[in-house]
């Protein structure tokens, strides 16, 4: 029913990468977001829950991969069930939560970051919130 039903799945189950043995989080966080310091990797490393952003039915590949960060990052960034914005209230992800240092920076926030992809802006004066991730298995 959810990914996290599965004992290890992130942390224990390893798999074999150019002779090396890594767990999902080990390449999530010692190869991708490391190696790439891209908080836009958050839209595109989904691990099907319905919590997490839409996930796409194509390769990641060198040549594409910069304009799919950026779709990709749009889309669950100007849904307004990943991004829930009230009067003068914004609740996130808990994945702004989770890897908040990934999204601040030099006096900017999470919502600064957020609105250099959303068509309506949100005030950066909203009060941020972060509602519970959905663990249910995505079955779409």
């Amino acid at each position: 029913k959810m990914p996290t039903d599965i004992g290890g799945l992130f942390d224990k189950e390893t798999y074999t990468i150019a002779g090396k043995k890594y767990t999902l989080n080990d390449i999530e966080n010692k190869l991708i977001r490391a190696k790439f310091n891209d908080a836009r990797f958050h839209f595109v490393l989904v691990c099907g829950a319905n919590g997490c952003p839409p996930i796409i039915n194509a390769a990641y590949l060198p040549e594409t991969v910069e304009e799919q960060l950026n779709k990709q990052t749009k889309l669950a960034l100007n849904n307004p069930n990943f991004i829930k914005v009230y009067a003068n209230k914004v609740q996130l992800s808990q994945i702004f939560e989770w890897y908040k240092t990934d999204f601040v920076s030099k006096g900017k926030n999470e919502i600064d970051f957020i609105n250099q992809f959303r068509e309506e802006k949100i005030d950066v004066k909203s009060k941020v919130s972060y509602y519970p991730y959905d663990w249910n298995l995505n079955k779409k």
